[in-house]
């Protein structure tokens, strides 16, 4: 059911992630993962971009590259390993598009090489336009202003740049006039795509993100308790009627200023059946 994983190689050069969103759903990873949930260390394979290489030197065959789905890629540790940098080497030297998707400034040099590859794009995730709830909800990341500022160092390079609102947290990031400066706001920075999704929740870590939560409220965290009643593949997700809500104004939006709008890993049961 996950469309996007047939479309895109996923790569992840780093387990674990400094920017530590409050709401990240990789914590409930096994493996390296826990790692860095118990003791906070990144970790990453020796080589891991030579791999990447020998790797797209064996098919014939390649999708998009996507850099990477599950923790980010220009996070503080690759300020010393550049592992990112250097995979986005690896498929623009063979002429295979790579996207990414980030919450921190975007290299230049990244930015320069992707440009030799014309169907290389970059995504930016932006949850809200206040700089200090964004600062309440990670450790690190960049600020809000330098990551609208990747949208327009994006499109000044003539790269599609993406808005991504993933994830939508309910009742803390989900206002409307909220949302529609955000949008506004990435528009007029350069961004013709929106990607969205509502917070879901892993199963094994659901307890302990409530608890954290609290710091916005008590009454906030015992109200996600009762809106996160739909458990999917391990996950819990927010009420399908509100999901659809949130997503028929942010279509609607989107509509309105002319840009297009997609959703990312969001379903609903049909006969016992996640589509």
């Amino acid at each position: 059911k996950r469309e996007c994983t047939s479309e895109r190689m996923l790569i992840n050069p780093y387990n674990g992630c400094s920017v530590n969103c409050l709401f990240c759903y990789s914590q409930g990873f096994p493996g390296y993962f826990q790692l860095f949930r118990r003791e906070g260390i990144v970790t990453l394979f020796r080589d891991f971009d030579r791999s990447v290489a020998h790797q797209l030197d064996s098919i014939s065959v390649a999708s998009c590259g996507y850099l990477s789905p599950v923790t980010d890629p220009f996070q503080r540790l690759n300020e010393t390993y550049r592992l990112s940098e250097r995979i986005v080497d690896a498929f623009v030297e063979r002429n295979v598009p790579i996207c990414f998707s980030t919450k921190s400034r975007v290299p230049q040099r990244v930015i320069d090489r992707m440009r030799e590859q014309t169907h290389s794009f970059g995504q930016v995730s932006i949850l809200t336009p206040k700089e200090e709830l964004r600062r309440g909800l990670m450790e690190e990341g960049a600020c809000t202003d330098e990551l609208f500022g990747n949208l327009t160092r994006l499109r000044d390079a003539g790269l599609s740049a993406v808005l991504r609102i993933d994830p939508i947290i309910p009742h803390l990031t989900d206002a409307k006039d909220e949302l529609k400066d955000l949008v506004q706001r990435a528009v007029d920075s350069g961004s013709t795509h929106v990607v969205a999704s509502v917070m879901d929740i892993p199963v094994r870590i659901f307890d302990d993100l409530l608890r954290k939560f609290k710091r916005f409220g008590t009454g906030f965290s015992y109200d996600l308790g009762r809106l996160y009643r739909e458990r999917l593949d391990g996950y819990q997700h927010a009420r399908i009627e509100y999901r659809k809500s949130v997503f028929d104004r942010l279509r609607n939006l989107c509509d309105s200023i002319g840009i297009s709008f997609a959703l990312c890993m969001e379903y609903e049961v049909l006969d016992g059946r996640p589509v």
